[in-house]
């Protein structure tokens, strides 16, 4: 399957969701809102054809098939927001983005 670069921002909310279990946290993290990063889960959910996160009134867990897409392996930049290049709103990198900018 070749990868779609209108996937890419569906990836990046689905795997801070993944992480945070949680949609506004996600959003606040991507400079979103918790609306759009559920639209771009739906979106990679339905390209995918699983459903990646349980729905509850407080929040998301993974499915078994959200867990084996997070524990997949990543990329050596785990998020595409982040290791562009640029440096978050404290001047220095997040702990999880500790290798250089992906550069192409």
């Amino acid at each position: 399957m070749t990868l779609r670069t209108d996937l890419l921002p569906a990836l990046a909310a689905f795997e801070s969701a993944a992480r945070h279990q949680n949609f506004a946290r996600a959003a606040e993290e991507l400079h979103l809102t918790a609306s759009a990063v559920s639209h771009h889960v739906r979106k990679l959910e339905d390209r995918l054809g699983v459903v990646l996160f349980q729905r509850h009134a407080r929040g998301v867990a993974l499915t078994a098939e959200g867990r084996q897409l997070a524990d997949a392996p990543a990329p050596r930049c785990r998020t595409w927001t982040t290791c562009s290049g640029a440096s978050s709103t404290r001047g220095t990198r997040t702990p999880w983005c500790a290798s250089p900018p992906c550069t192409r």
